[in-house]
This record gives structure tokens, sequence and C-alpha cells, in this order.
């Protein structure tokens, strides 16, 4: 996988995320559920802020990748996209059971830390290497914070 697809990924992964927390934390009656959702949804978001960091300071290259015109609403709606996408595949709609939600929730948690993971163990600057990392160990705690919400779910 070249670099700008590395970020494009990346982006795309963090919006699609974001956008699921946000439109479960709109459907949930629970408040402390709602909560844990509008903070997992706000930490994807930061998500895209670290990665345009660490792709603007990684290389030339990192930097041509995300100069595209607008590259916060361009990621935005390619979440959206791929989001929707990724339902379909797996049977579910935007209207879907919350607990279905979730279940999506989880494995995209577990992708996303792979995917971190991954771009950490090729990086060869340290510091880079450190910002994947920690990304990954975020997706990971996002992951147990999602099985948590849906054991309430059970």
């Amino acid at each position: 996988m070249d670099l700008r697809e590395v970020v494009e990924r990346s982006l795309t992964m963090e919006f699609s995320a974001m956008l699921v927390y946000q439109d479960l934390a709109e459907k949930v009656i629970d408040a402390d559920a709602r909560n844990v959702l509008t903070h997992l949804s706000r930490s994807e978001e930061s998500h895209v802020a670290r990665l345009i960091e660490i792709f603007s300071a990684w290389s030339e290259e990192g930097r041509e990748s995300l100069d595209l015109v607008d590259v916060i609403k361009i990621f935005r709606s390619r979440g959206q996209e791929t989001l929707l996408r990724a339902f379909r595949e797996r049977g579910l709609t935007e209207e879907s059971p919350v607990g279905d939600i979730l279940d999506f929730a989880r494995e995209a948690e577990r992708r996303a830390y792979e995917h971190y993971r991954a771009l950490a163990d090729g990086a060869e600057d340290e510091g880079v290497k450190a910002l994947f990392l920690d990304l990954a160990e975020e997706e990971k705690n996002h992951e147990v914070s999602v099985i948590r919400l849906r054991d309430l779910f059970d």
C-alpha cells in the first residue's frame, strides 16, 4: 500500500467510526451509553487531526497526499460512503438495532487497531512509530468501550 492509500484509508476509517458513534449517540435512550458514544465519536474526530499532523511531518509525499481541496470535507464524505457500503455488506442500515451496529463497531475498532499497529511496525522514524502506537492503543480502548456498551444491550 502506498502512502497516499495509507492516508486515504486512515482518514476514511476515522470518519466512518466517528459517524457510527454520532448516529448511535442520537439513537440510545440510556444517558450513560450516550455519553460513552459521544466520547468515542469525539475521540475518533481527534484522530483525524493527529493523522494530519503525522502525515504532514512524515515526508513530502505525506504532505502532498494531504494537499486536497478541503481535505476534511472530502474524507468525511468518503467516510460516510465507506460506512454505508460496509453496512450494506453486513446487511445493516442506519436503522438497524443498536446492538448490531455495536457489533459492527467492535469489528471496525479491531481493524483500526491492526491498521495502526502495522503502520507503527513499518515506520522508520521513532516519533511517527510512537504516534501510530498511541493511535493503536486508543483504538484498542475503544473496542473495550464498545464491548462494555454492547453488554448493556444484552
